[in-house]
Formats: C-alpha cells, structure tokens, sequence
C-alpha cells in the first residue's frame, strides 16, 4: 500500500488519503472514547502524534541538514528546514503535554522557562517559510509556492504584535466564555463519569 502511495502522485491520490485517514481515525478514536475516559484518549491521541511526528523528522533530517549546511542554500532548502523545525516543535510541545498530563498538572509546569523556547522554534520555522516566495516554482498554471506577498507578511507581523501588545495590557478573563463551551466540546460520552472521574466544576 505504502508503495503505491510513493509512486502515485494522482490529486485523487492525495485526496483519498486524506479521507481514509480522518476517517479511520476519527472511526477509531469514537469507538473507543465510547468507553474510555476522555483524559486517558487524549493522552493515547498526544503519543499517537508524538510518535507520527518523530517519524517525521527522522525523514527529513538528511535533508534539513544539506540545506543548514549548505553554503548557497537554495529556496527549497529554506521550505524544508523549516517543515523539520515545525515538527520539532509539535514534537516537543506533543512530549511536553504528555508529562504535563501525566505529571497530574502542576502548574509550576505549565509556566516553566522552556516551554516558550520551544513554541518559538516554531515561529522561526514559519519565518523560513515565509522568507522562500517561489521554492516552489509555478506550474500548470498554478502560482508559485509560497506566494510573494510583502504586504500579507507585514500587516500578519504587525497585527501579531499588537494582538500581543492588547492582551499584556487588557488580560482578558475567558474563563466565562470557556465555560459556555463545556455543553459542545466536553465528554460526550459522560465516561468519566462511568469510571469515576468527573470534570471538575
């Protein structure tokens, strides 16, 4: 099957992948949170990714690495270190939640010094990206990829910062917004319940 994936590059390919594969997971993740707590699902989930994510870098570490060492890095380079470095930093944020979780939640962990460090690998993954306009270069009439576009780039960046520089200020409390939430996207299932473990109030 994996042969046939490589070899076939049909856009009906890439589409029914992408089905089959939310499909199977999303089958298979209902089936069993029918009858596992959901805290328990969510850390089986987070080591799933954990464990997609490694074999993800472990594929494109030979190529990060010939595009960091490279002494005229070409566009493509840019795009490739950069997918490496944003599956770094899912791949560590995937670790860290494991342990948060498992750890029972401290909180002391959850604002500890390293993890900004490693949620802005993943920002300086999306500046390789965005630094490479044409890596990809247009074909069949399609643009080239990603696209040039000085303007987007400034009024993201600056939003960002004053989004930043908004929330500093105001410190919004969510927390009554998040709780209208609780009826949609909290344990359908009530197994929590079942196994003793209901969501705080």
């Amino acid at each position: 099957m994996f042969v046939n994936i490589y070899a076939d590059n049909r856009p009906e390919t890439l589409r029914s992948i992408i089905i089959w594969a939310a499909a199977v997971l999303f089958i298979g993740y209902q089936t069993l949170n029918v009858f596992v707590p959901n805290e328990d699902m969510i850390i089986y989930v987070r080591i799933l990714d954990v464990a997609a994510t490694a074999v993800a870098l472990w594929i494109f570490a030979p190529d990060a690495w010939g595009g960091i060492i490279r002494k005229s890095p070409e566009p493509r380079d840019f795009l490739i270190v950069g997918i490496w470095l944003k599956f770094l930093s899912a791949e560590l944020q995937g670790i860290y939640a494991i342990v948060y979780r498992l750890s029972d939640a401290p909180k002391w962990f959850l604002n500890n010094e390293l993890l900004p460090g490693v949620i802005m690998v993943g920002v300086i993954a999306v500046v390789c990206h965005v630094l490479a306009p044409g890596a990809i270069g247009a074909r069949d009439g399609r643009p080239a990829v990603p696209r040039r576009n000085q303007y987007g780039l400034a009024i993201g960046f600056g939003c960002a910062v004053l989004m930043v520089g908004t929330l500093i200020a105001s410190k919004p409390d969510v927390q009554p917004w998040l709780e209208r939430t609780r009826p949609y996207i909290g344990d359908w299932w009530r197994t929590g319940e079942l196994w003793g473990r209901s969501a705080p109030t």
